[in-house]
């Protein structure tokens, strides 16, 4: 994990990665992001689980979407994680 990382026209750093391992959930969505773009969707699906344990209602998101567009996950765990985002949101947690 360390070093750099291209995905597309994206390169992050070593610094990037620095966040990654401190937990900084922005940065692991990023990675999970970049996966899905990849088409690692098990990857994708890893890495926003990840944030999403960690309260992330963006990762909750795309934890669900990426469960829903590859017909791997159950359609209950993605209503679930949609509906979190939902109560986040109005709270004014949810960024997506």
């Amino acid at each position: 994990m360390a070093g750099q990382w291209t995905s597309g026209s994206e390169t992050t750093g070593p610094w990037f990665w620095e966040l990654v391992e401190a937990g900084d959930t922005r940065a692991i969505v990023c990675v999970g992001d970049a996966a899905y773009d990849d088409r690692d969707y098990e990857k994708a699906e890893q890495w926003y689980q990840r944030a999403a344990d960690n309260g992330d209602p963006e990762a909750m998101v795309r934890l669900a979407q990426v469960s829903r567009d590859t017909l791997r996950g159950d359609a209950k765990q993605a209503q679930e994680l949609t509906e979190q985002c939902g109560r986040w949101s109005r709270r004014g947690g949810c960024r997506t």
